[in-house]
């Protein structure tokens, strides 16, 4: 027990240390756009940009688990081993992603002003600044919509594809193609959109059609518990999760949108543009999603008993062969892991959208 602890311990305190590390160079980049350019649909282009790019890297991420079984199984496939190529996989991408994310800095200059404006009771912009005040109520109504990221891992591993590397890659491709169509579509579309409904019309406007799908797809699954795999079921799936990514994608875009012009509004309410500190509240609500996201998964596990021994458990029967969707030993944990990659999602979509549904136009 003092070791696990130790463990727990380090991996808190790395992790910490990671994300102001992380968000010290984000915030930044989130601000780029507002300094480069005044024009509203150059501005709307770039910004655009950087949610479809920070999507895209997520998605990247959804290769970690079939590298790592292949790992797993070249080293002997063990628990042991199985850890062992997490470890090894994760580290790689984190080295890589460190290494990749210093190009967004070279051969920049900064021009900065020796002017400093007073921004002293930074907390009074939520209050005295309408968007800014929507925009990270919507958040945080919203949080849980991170679940999805939080679950797919282990819907893949111990619904689809029980382990199996190959599998494994091929329904994570299944999933990650619909985002990636959606981050085309909000590349394409996005501006457009947002330039003839308006942002906030078009921010409530994708998350209350995002309710649908993901109502839909635990409603599949309702109707095929066990046979979620067979052709029609992963059509069906494929098309609803096409719909859910292109829905994500526009809505991460068009909030930052929305950011942009709290930072344009508060430039003529005080004469300050924050965008450091305004950005960094979309920074803080993505954060917050995934530990809620991920706190509200626990008690879940935790409510179908699903402990350490009892994965422990299924580890085991996988091993030997059981393909745990079809075992009724393991439906509350299949039917508790679809629950909670759509419920959640679609309950947060409605609630980030009733800040903006009497959206006015810009």
């Amino acid at each position: 027990m003092p070791k696990n602890i130790l463990i727990v311990l380090s991996a808190f305190v790395f992790y910490i240390i990671w994300e102001v590390v992380f968000t010290i160079g984000d915030i930044p980049i989130t601000g780029y756009p507002s300094v480069l350019t005044s024009d509203e649909g150059d501005r709307t282009k770039l910004l655009s940009l950087r949610p479809i790019g920070g999507m895209a890297s997520g998605i990247s991420t959804l290769a970690v688990q079939p590298i790592a079984f292949a790992l797993s199984a070249v080293f002997g496939g063990s628990a042991v081993d199985e850890r062992n190529a997490f470890l090894i996989t994760v580290a790689a991408f984190s080295i890589i992603g460190g290494a990749l994310f210093q190009f967004t800095a070279i051969g920049s200059v900064e021009r900065v002003s020796a002017k400093r404006s007073e921004n002293s009771g930074q907390l009074r912009y939520f209050i005295t600044n309408p968007l800014l005040r929507k925009i990270s109520i919507s958040g945080f109504l919203g949080s849980l919509k991170a679940m999805t990221g939080v679950i797919l891992t282990p819907l893949v591993t111990y619904y689809f594809a029980s382990k199996n590397p190959q599998m494994s890659l091929i329904y994570t491709a299944l999933f990650g193609v619909g985002s990636i169509v959606g981050l085309v579509i909000s590349a394409a579309a996005g501006p457009s959109l947002s330039k003839k409904y308006g942002t906030k019309r078009l921010f409530a406007a994708v998350n209350l059609i995002n309710i649908f799908p993901n109502l839909l797809l635990f409603a599949l699954y309702v109707k095929y518990p066990q046979n979620m795999t067979n052709i029609p079921q992963t059509v069906a799936m494929f098309v609803l999760t096409l719909i859910i990514g292109s829905c994500v994608s526009i809505s991460s875009t068009v909030q930052t949108l929305i950011i942009s012009q709290a930072v344009d509004l508060e430039e003529k309410i005080s004469g300050n543009r924050p965008d450091a500190l305004f950005f960094s509240a979309q920074t803080f609500i993505v954060k917050i999603g995934t530990g809620l996201s991920t706190l509200a998964a626990s008690i879940g596990y935790a409510v179908v008993k699903f402990s350490s021994s009892e994965t422990a458990a299924l580890n085991d029967f996988i091993a030997n062969g059981g393909i745990p969707r079809l075992d009724g030993r393991y439906s509350n944990l299949m039917t508790l892991l679809f629950m909670l990659y759509t419920l959640p999602v679609a309950l947060s979509s409605l609630l980030s959208a009733i800040p903006f549904i009497r959206g006015e136009r810009d």
